[in-house]
């Protein structure tokens, strides 16, 4: 019977495995013949060996699995030691967790089993656990997926840290423990892991913040990425309107040439001078849908905000750039000085203005952003204008410290002013 017993927890083992690289990878893993010849091969190995050898049993129960996976990956042309790495981790850890809480619950309740018994009921659990998970995977939504992994990112951080701290008691207690027990080697040996642990445990949680530094910074980057193709997107939308526009104004030039000779034959200066006023003003109305600078992230940045605003706010973008500099520093500092001008105009009642004017010289470029400032702001103007007035200061009262960071990292100057009723930001950069 222990036979049979000790052949299904191989099958067990195999069957955690599998699944682990599938919750994992996303891969799923056939060949299942080779597993069943390879758990058969062992039992008879086993058996005819009359049963002499059961701890290489146990060691290469656990050691098969990851053999045959290598072989399976090998035969597929997809050999890659980490995947069989994770596995393994994966599946020792839950087991021996799995096998821990058994044997506290057995012995709490006054029941012994054996350790075959105990293997048995490790890898069932497991292998529910992992079917479970796997199910809950496949059925999540999108969004739910999302959402669980921004908990779990957002928690990544303090879990390390508790786990650190159960490391280092649980060497703590390894350490005081070897002060009860009066032999040199064992003392040694366990000075030794001790050591070796508490450095593991450091580098665990410098290469945690690591990762954790990082992934804000890409998570950051790929924000900005999709704020600014969804921006694009807008952007070359207006593009194809201010086409469209200029198209029918093109068709109908020859007949607007014909009303004007007509008016210029009669004399009537008046209607003439009110038709070119028409005409004059619907070529402003289209050259507004669109502004172009000579750079696609100013321009995208440019037209998206300045589509935000209301109609009482007197719009002049002036000039043009050509530039090599980093685009997404670019977009740091452009996007934060222009938002933080239309904010302000969005406090504004009554007329009022924003003047984006581009200088390009020879070594130097530069970008000046002319905004009127609010009744309050002109009444009670101080440094705190630059931070903030958003209830949400955390994420929000970074702008300027970002827009001064980077320009500082380009090499270049950043100056704010008061010019009367407006405020001005001008940014110096290296062509």
């Amino acid at each position: 019977m222990s036979d049979v017993a000790l052949l299904i927890v191989f099958f067990l083992v195999i069957a955690n495995y599998y699944f682990i690289y599938y919750f994992f990878f996303g891969e799923k893993l056939k060949c299942y013949p080779v597993s069943i010849i390879c758990g058969i091969f062992m039992e008879l190995l086993y058996i005819l060996t009359g049963r002499r050898y059961e701890d290489l049993y146990w060691i290469g129960l656990y050691l098969a699995p990851l053999l045959i996976l290598a072989i399976i990956q090998l035969c597929s042309k997809a050999w890659k030691p980490i995947k069989i790495l994770v596995i393994f981790f994966a599946e020792t850890c839950l087991s021996e967790i799995t096998s821990g809480i058994i044997e506290l619950f057995t012995l709490g309740i006054g029941i012994k089993i054996t350790y075959l018994q105990r293997a048995l009921w490790v890898f069932i659990l497991l292998a529910l656990l992992w079917v479970i998970l796997i199910l809950l995977k496949k059925h999540l939504s999108n969004p739910q997926k999302d959402k669980m992994r921004h908990l779990l990112q957002r928690n990544i951080l303090v879990s390390v840290i508790i786990m650190a701290m159960i490391i280092m008691f649980t060497v703590a207690g390894l350490n005081l423990a070897k002060n009860y027990i009066e032999n040199p080697r064992f003392q040694m040996l366990v000075i030794g892991l001790t050591s070796l642990s508490y450095g593991c445990v450091g580098l665990l949680g410098f290469f945690t913040y690591y990762m954790y530094t990082t992934n804000q910074k890409v998570e950051t980057m790929m924000e900005k990425q999709i704020h600014m193709k969804d921006m694009q997107k807008k952007y070359y939308d207006t593009l194809l309107e201010r086409e469209n526009d200029t198209r029918k104004f093109r068709h109908d030039m020859s007949n607007h040439l014909i009303c004007l000779e007509n008016l210029a034959r009669e004399d009537n200066l008046e209607a003439l001078r009110k038709y070119l006023g028409q005409m004059r003003e619907q070529m402003q109305e289209i050259q507004k849908k669109s502004y172009s600078v000579g750079n696609d992230i100013l321009n995208i940045l440019t037209n998206h905000y300045v589509s935000l605003l209301d109609d009482n706010t007197r719009v002049t973008v002036s000039g043009f750039i050509h530039t090599g500099t980093d685009e997404m520093k670019l977009c740091t500092i452009y996007a934060n000085l222009l938002q933080n001008a239309v904010e302000e105009l969005e406090q504004c009642e009554g007329e009022c203005f924003l003047e984006i004017t581009f200088r390009q010289g020879k070594e130097f470029f530069q970008i000046e952003i002319r905004n009127s400032l609010s009744e309050q702001h002109q009444k009670d103007w101080s440094s705190q204008y630059l931070r903030t007035r958003k209830k949400d200061q955390r994420n929000h009262g970074i702008g300027i410290v970002n827009v001064k960071k980077t320009v500082e990292e380009l090499g270049g100057i950043v100056t704010f002013n008061r010019l009367g009723d407006s405020f001005q930001a001008s940014v110096s950069l290296r062509a």
